[in-house]
Order: structure tokens, then C-alpha cells, then sequence
């Protein structure tokens, strides 16, 4: 318990400058007591708030949410650079901790329930300046002298870099130059995209308000320009996703808050009130509220470490997993071909453009039917079984048209018997020309994917048996068809997981081959332990564990007990295991376990499939390249091609920069029972070699 409080003190602290990272968060902490009185009263803050709120009922979960311990700190930090040490300014630390995490609860309830932003630091604003006003009224409390520290600065540098220097440090309650080379430099090291963001942050507000005032003298000593940084850190590295887009969207904040800046300045200056951080507690919420309803595409979901990894993480989610278009999987078992695709030159027109239709053909032939195909068992698809190819619920069913004979048609039911689905995933897949009496399903009940539904026919305007598929967002038989890509199709013995957009006619095409002994291998429960001896380049290996966890949203992830924030994010679901998310350092192990293995049909069949890797765990080292990414996402990425053969899955991946390629070699064997067995993960200068225990 005390370790998570720490780590949680750690990533407050990284917070402050809107990075999710231990190690930095332990930097700012020791820097924090160059000014004893800063640092001190920041942990006391921070012990008031957990004592505080366990007194009051709050879980652990809650008292380690990042919002309230950041504001908390702040609050700290600012306490200590107003106040010398002291015992009545500790008890006021304290105090206005708790008043802290008060306001910090409510207004967090009400900004992510009404608004959907962060709190960010109002909560600290709001204490801060009611600290300050009430602060003048107590003689006991003394105003502390920092005027040793002015030595920390830099006399000969030039007041533009000066002016940088003092903001970024003023982040950290210590405006001087040497602490902002400090954190500028070390945040080159952590991550380029926020070093980046700094500075044209910075530069970009600063430049704008000397423009407005036409003096650069003020506008460089400005001593709320820290604003600027904040707002660029905020808006173009953690709620958005790097990218050009975001950039132009955090520099125009930027330059939106230096009007709000100086209003507050003029509005507040007869009552003695600073600024502190309301430009930035105002102008990001703001514009993250309009984000996120306008449902801007490059809003971060997911919180990583840095910026880079968010847009790793995202690049290599979306490219990975098509969540915007319908996915079923083929409403059939065995080989069947394509008999019209979308658009189709018959009866896919329009509005039920969207749809695909499968018989069943000779290959040596390429005909439909056996001897002269008068008769509807004549057709190889009549008659044969077609499931479902979602899990939902069955919405309509129609079952009593006639089968026509070949080559006639009913233009009055046109869908003929038809099974309609409401996915899981929200929409409606809606299955036709059923043979009559043969749909076994009826409304209402639950199906789930690959359950027989009824038999292949010749019903409605159809002159020859097939199955028709489409699928559409309204509940109703006729409604316009939308777009969708099959998931588990195997396409010249190629798996396609979602990312074959449109078959084409002809084209033969089969579901995989579930194999339950597959299913059995990696069906991971809660609890579940995994002993590996690791080995790096044929050195002794060495012990790693891992278990199985629930994360808070309810999905599963094994956790490195030897790296603590190490996890890797796995699903189970419609056939498909699959990894797709790694938290924490790219030096555990677990990271070679999702290089070898991002995805894998359950199927004992010797076929393969291409899938995208995430870059960064490709190669660590590719940070800049990363940053360039930003500006465009093809300049770098990683691919594998992975084959399964006997029962393992062999994998070779290609990482791309530039005009470099890079080749990785893995290889996953599988324990009979449960598990893997063995995991090599060969690159250019290392080989890992992970072996169960």
C-alpha cells in the first residue's frame, strides 16, 4: 500500500509538467528541495490528503487519482514559496490541503459526469488565490526570502532565453535559469515531443504578447508566461494525440490565453490577486469540451507515459483494429466464393450497395451446380448450414416464402425468409433467401457468433441459391446498407482480421477452423501464474513472474511482478487471442511476449497473417523518429508476418525509419496444457529466449 502512495507521489510530481513518468516525477521531487520549504510542505500537503481522505471514507483508488494529488502538491509548492517553515505554516499547509481535496472531489464529479474535461489544476488555482487574499490578514505567517537562489541565474544569457529558462522553472515554483535548463534538458532525454512543445510554446505566446504590447521586455519577463508552456504541453502532448492537427489547435490556445492572461491581470490588479495558472485551467477544458463534441478524431483515450507513446499506442491501435466499420465473420463454414461484391452489377445498387453475396463453386469448373442445374439441389450451396455471423440479439425473422426454381424470381418479397441481428457491437447484420421453414432462431433470442441459424435457399428475388449479408444501423427489413469488412477470413491462406475492406467477385474465401484446444492454451483467468527463466544473448538466465489482473474497466492484463507499472493489455474473444496494449518500461519481458505474439487466430490450421507492431517496443531507441512521426505518421512503423506451423507461430517482423530497415526473428511454442512454453525474440544485436518454468 505505501509503495502504490509513493509511485502515486511520484507521477503527481511528473504531472506538473503533464508527463506520466516515475522517474521524472523523482527528478522534480528532488529539485523541489532546493527550496526546503517548497518541497517539505509539498510531501505534507500530499500526507494531508491521504489522512484526510481515508478519514472520510475514500478508497485507496481514489486517493491515488493523479487530479487530486497533483492539485494537492501544488498547493505545497506554492505554500512553501510564499511561506517560510514553520509550525502554523504547516498547519495552514494543512488545512488547505484538505480544503484542496475537497473542491478538487466536486469539481472533478462534475467535470467529467456534465463535461467530459479534467479538473486540471483549478482546484489549486481556486486554493491558491484564496490562500493568498486571506494570507495578508496574518502577521504571524512570514513571507520567506529566496533572494540566495537568485545565484542559480544565468547573468550573461539573453532575455529571450532567460525568459524561457524562468518560466519553465516557475512551473516547479523555482523561476530560475539553472533549474530551467535542467528541466528542459532532462525533458529532451523523456520525451522530444514535449520538449518540442516547451519551447514553441513558449516562444509562440511570448512573441505574440510583445507584438501586442510592442515591447519584447515585458513580454519576456512576463512572470505568468509559464502558462504558455502549460496550455502547449497540455493540448499538443497528453489530451490530444501528437500530430500536425494538434499542434495548430494547442498553439492556438496559446495565443487565446494571452488576451485572458492580461484581462485577469488588469481585472484582479486592484485587489492584489496573481494570475497563477487560470489561463491554463480556462482555455484547455475549454477547448477539450469542443474536441470532444465535435468528436475529434486525435482526442487521447488512452494515457501512456509521454506523448510518444500515446502516439504509438494510437497509430498502432487504429491501424490494428478497425473500430469505426462493422466487423462480422463469414455466416459459414467451409469454402465459399464471392457471388456479387459491394456495388455489385445486379442487385447491390443504391442504398443496399453495401452487401455481399456467397455461393459455392467447382474450382475446376467455375460453376454453381452440378449436372444442369434446373433444380435448386443442384446448387452446392443449397441446403447448407449458415450461422451467425455475430453474437446479439435476433431481431425479425421471416420464414415462409417459397424456394424459387432456377432462374425465376420473387419481385414481391424481395429478401425472402431473412434473419435480422442486433450485434453486440451496435449494428445489425441481416442475413437473406433462406430455404423456407429452415431458420431454427426466432426475436428475441440471444445468438452467439458461429451458431447455426438456418439453411442456404433460393427465396425471394434471387435466381440461383446463395446467402446475401449486410449491414445497416436501423432495425427494419429494406434499410440502407453501410459499409463493413470481414473478421476472420481466410483469403489465400492469409487470416484477415478486420482490414479487408471489400472482396471482390470470384474470390473463394472460408472462416478459420476454431481449434478448442487452442482456446484452452491461452484462456488466461484471473490469477493465473506464469513463471519464465530469461535469457539474454546465452547469459544466465534469470527468474521473471507473471500474473493475471483485472484492470478497473474490467479488462485483463498480465503484470510484471518484478517491474512494477509493467503490464500487457490481452483479449479473448470471437476466435481471435490477442494482445494490444504495453504499459510501463520496454525493458520487461513482457514486451518480447507482444512482439512474438500480437494476435493469433485459435486454429490448428498452418496458415498465416500480417499485423502491425508497435514501433517503440519494436525498437526503443527510436524515440526522435517518434517525434518526427508526429509530423507524419508513415515515416516509421513495424510489421510482422506471422505463420503458424505444427502448433507454433513463427514470426518475422520488419521495422521501417527512413530508408533503415530492421529485422526481428520470433518464435512462440505453446505448453500442451496451458500457456507458452517457449518465446524467442531474435533481433540484430540481441536474442532473448523466455522459458516456462
Amino acid at each position: 500500500m505505501i509503495s502504490a502512495y509513493f509511485n502515486n507521489l511520484l507521477t503527481s510530481f511528473s504531472y506538473l509538467v503533464l508527463m506520466k513518468n516515475r522517474i521524472y516525477g523523482l527528478l522534480l521531487l528532488g529539485l523541489s528541495f532546493v527550496n526546503p520549504s517548497s518541497g517539505a510542505l509539498a510531501i505534507i500537503a500530499y500526507v494531508s490528503l491521504i489522512i484526510f481522505g481515508k478519514l472520510i471514507g475514500m478508497s485507496r483508488e481514489q486517493l491515488v487519482n493523479s487530479m487530486f494529488s497533483y492539485n494537492s502538491l501544488l498547493v505545497g509548492l506554492s505554500m512553501g514559496f510564499m511561506f517560510e517553515l514553520s509550525l502554523l505554516s504547516i498547519v495552514f499547509t494543512v488545512i488547505a490541503s484538505f480544503f484542496t481535496l475537497l473542491l478538487s472531489f466536486s469539481l472533478q464529479t462534475f467535470f467529467s459526469y456534465y463535461l467530459r474535461v479534467p479538473i486540471l489544476n483549478l482546484p489549486f488555482t481556486i486554493t491558491a488565490t484564496l490562500v493568498y487574499l486571506s494570507s495578508i490578514r496574518y502577521g504571524n505567517l512570514y513571507v520567506i526570502n529566496q533572494s540566495h537562489l537568485t545565484v542559480l541565474n544565468v547573468e550573461s544569457f539573453p532575455l529571450w532565453l532567460s525568459g524561457l529558462l524562468k518560466a519553465t522553472g516557475d512551473i516547479l515554483f523555482l523561476p530560475y535559469d539553472l533549474f530551467g535548463i535542467i528541466i528542459l534538458l532532462t525533458m529532451l532525454v523523456f520525451s522530444r515531443i514535449n520538449f518540442f512543445l516547451m519551447i514553441t510554446g513558449y516562444y509562440a505566446g511570448t512573441l505574440f504578447l510583445a507584438i501586442l504590447k510592442g515591447s519584447s521586455y515585458v513580454a519576456f519577463t512576463d512572470i505568468y508566461s509559464f502558462n504558455f508552456i502549460l496550455i502547449a504541453l497540455a493540448l499538443g502532448g497528453l489530451f490530444l494525440i501528437p500530430s500536425v492537427k494538434s499542434y495548430c489547435i494547442a498553439f492556438a490556445g496559446v495565443l487565446i490565453s494571452v488576451f485572458v492572461l492580461d484581462a485577469m491581470n488588469i481585472l484582479w490588479a486592484s485587489y492584489g490577486i496573481p494570475a497563477f495558472t487560470f489561463p491554463f485551467a480556462i482555455v484547455v477544458p475549454l477547448m477539450l469540451y469542443v474536441l470532444t463534441i465535435s468528436k475529434f478524431r486525435f482526442v487521447t483515450t488512452t494515457y501512456l507515459q509521454s506523448p510518444e507513446q500515446n502516439l504509438e499506442h494510437y497509430v498502432n491501435y487504429y491501424t490494428r483494429f478497425n473500430t469505426v466499420l462493422p466487423q462480422p465473420q463469414l455466416p459459414f463454414s467451409g469454402e465459399w466464393s464471392v457471388y456479387q461484391p459491394f456495388n455489385g452489377e445486379w442487385t447491390h445498387k443504391g442504398i443496399w450497395s453495401y452487401a455481399v453475396d456467397f455461393n459455392i463453386q467447382d474450382r475446376s469448373t467455375g460453376l454453381s451446380f452440378r449436372t444442369d442445374g434446373k433444380r435448386v439441389e443442384d446448387y452446392y450451396c443449397y441446403g447448407k448450414p449458415v450461422v451467425s455471423p455475430v453474437s446479439g440479439r435476433i431481431v425479425e425473422v421471416i420464414d415462409d416464402c417459397e424456394d424459387n426454381p432456377p432462374g425465376v424470381i420473387d419481385d414481391q418479397n424481395n429478401w425472402g425468409n431473412f434473419v435480422i441481428i442486433f450485434s453486440d457491437w451496435g449494428y445489425y447484420a441481416e442475413l437473406s433467401h433462406f430455404v423456407r421453414g429452415s431458420i431454427i432462431v426466432r426475436p428475441g433470442e440471444y445468438v452467439v457468433q458461429g451458431q447455426l441459424i438456418g439453411k442456404c435457399g433460393n427465396s425471394g428475388y434471387s435466381p440461383e441459391p446463395h446467402i446475401h449479408l449486410q449491414c445497416q444501423y436501423l432495425a427494419h427489413i429494406g434499410a440502407p446498407t453501410v459499409p463493413f469488412t470481414f473478421s476472420n477470413c481466410i483469403l489465400n491462406e492469409c487470416c484477415m482480421f478486420g482490414n479487408v475492406l471489400e472482396l471482390k467477385k470470384g474470390q473463394t474465401v472460408r472462416s478459420v477452423t476454431r481449434s478448442k484446444a487452442m482456446e484452452r492454451k491461452v484462456r488466461f483467468i484471473l490469477g493465473d501464474n506464469l513463471s519464465f527463466s530469461v535469457s539474454r544473448n546465452g547469459a544466465s538466465p534469470v527468474t521473471m513472474n507473471f500474473t493475471v489482473r483485472m484492470a478497473d474497466d474490467g479488462s485483463y492484463y498480465l503484470d510484471d511482478l518484478e517491474r512494477a507499472g509493467a503490464r500487457l493489455f490481452f483479449s479473448n474473444r470471437d476466435g481471435v487471442f490477442c494482445f494490444y496494449r504495453h504499459e510501463g518500461p520496454a525493458y520487461s519481458p513482457l514486451r518480447f511476449i507482444f512482439l512474438a505474439l500480437p494476435r493469433m487466430p485459435l486454429t490448428d490450421e498452418n496458415i498465416w497473417w500480417q499485423d502491425d507492431v508497435n514501433y517503440l517496443l519494436a525498437n526503443p531507441g527510436g524515440m526522435l523518429f517518434t517525434f518526427l512521426k508526429s509530423f507524419n505518421q508513415r515515416l516509421c512503423k513495424a510489421g510482422g508476418i506471422y505463420k503458424m506451423k505444427d502448433g507454433a507461430v513463427e514470426g518475422k517482423i520488419t521495422v521501417s525509419q527512413h530508408r533503415k530497415r530492421i529485422s526481428i526473428d520470433t518464435r512462440v511454442e505453446f505448453d500442451p496444457v496451458k500457456g507458452f512454453s517457449r518465446i524467442e525474440v531474435k533481433t540484430p544485436r540481441m536474442q532473448y529466449v523466455l522459458t516456462r518454468k
